[in-house]
């Protein structure tokens, strides 16, 4: 029995749809997959996350996470004494291309200290990294969007001038926050999530 030519068109045209939609969704499905999302409220992510504190360089500073509903709140005090001044929640050493990274967002609050996004590429403390500044809160809630060009390199707490380029961001290593005001007492500092995009 022989199939009229509008029957076959109607197949062409039914195929060639069927071919689109499929590269629509490996499309979608490779540019969903470029972004890291770390959602500490409703996934709970940061379970493998680990405190770093200055005492690898003899300090006194202290830091402990635990989570709540709808985020994870990362609390501790900063001493000065013997060199310190800083302490840190991070990811374990793991390879992150961010090369196609843009935007970094997170949603936030904090009260105490200013914080830092750190983004390193080697397991020497001493290498440089590259980080963005978040201002303190008052323990208001607040989402802030960065462009990645916006993190500045540091060198044991001092900040330089390069930009960040493509070969870092093709090697972190570790992503991780940090506090910035390097000054005394207490902070707490809240995330629901944090995004590279």
């Amino acid at each position: 029995m022989a199939v009229s030519p509008f029957r076959k068109d109607s197949l062409f045209n039914l195929k060639i749809m069927q071919a689109l939609l499929l590269c629509i969704l490996c499309t979608f499905y490779a540019q969903a997959s470029d972004v890291i999302r770390f959602n500490f409220g409703q996934n709970k992510d940061g379970n493998n996350w680990q405190i770093t504190n200055d005492g690898v360089m003899g300090g006194l500073s202290i830091g402990k996470t635990r989570f709540k509903e709808n985020s994870i709140l990362f609390t501790g005090t900063v001493s000065l004494e013997n060199n310190g001044g800083f302490t840190s929640f991070r990811t374990p050493f793991q390879a992150f291309d961010l090369t196609k990274v843009q935007k970094v967002e997170i949603r936030y609050r904090s009260k105490g200290q200013d914080m830092g996004i750190m983004l390193e590429n080697s397991r020497q403390f001493f290498r440089p990294y590259f980080k963005y500044d978040l201002v303190q809160t008052d323990n208001e809630w607040t989402t802030v969007m960065i462009d990645i060009s916006e993190f500045k390199p540091y060198v044991l707490g001092r900040k330089g001038n390069q930009k960040i380029a493509s070969d870092f961001l093709s090697s972190v290593l570790r992503i991780g926050l940090i506090t910035s005001s390097k000054a005394e007492g207490p902070f707490s500092f809240e995330i629901d999530y944090l995004s590279f995009q």
